[in-house]
């Protein structure tokens, strides 16, 4: 009796679903046993899970500002003199934007806004593209 609810409990545990997805492989692993002349198949689960971030790259820029006329020749120069890589865009309501980047990862993003902020322009923010 006491088997039984083991075995029906044991059931139950199989049915449930783990809430975090993860990519897993089964493969199989020779075991030798004590006795020399035979040998048992294993299998063996491996979790090969990868992080979102390793998927899909995102691309981040640091906005430093919006202009509805041609931006300041010396805030651009700024940008030049301390090795930055930028863009304009026309953006919405006919702004250009000057966008600092690219920066792959929020972490790299991150890092590169904070040295913006204390060179270039203390209002500076990150965009996705």
């Amino acid at each position: 009796m006491e088997q039984n609810t083991k075995t029906s409990s044991l059931k139950k545990d199989q049915n449930k679903t783990d809430s975090k997805p993860a990519t897993t492989t089964l493969k199989s692993e020779n075991i030798k046993t004590a006795d020399s002349s035979k040998t048992e198949t294993k299998p063996t689960v491996e979790n090969t899970s990868v992080k979102k971030e390793q998927i899909s790259s995102e691309t981040y820029y640091a906005q430093v500002g919006a202009f509805s006329n041609k931006p300041n020749d010396e805030f651009i120069s700024i940008i030049k003199k301390n090795g930055y890589n930028y863009k304009v865009v026309n953006g919405e309501n006919g702004l250009s934007k000057i966008l600092i980047g690219p920066y792959e990862g929020k972490e790299k993003a991150n890092a590169a806004l904070t040295k913006i902020r204390d060179r270039i322009n203390k209002s500076a923010f990150l965009v996705k593209q």
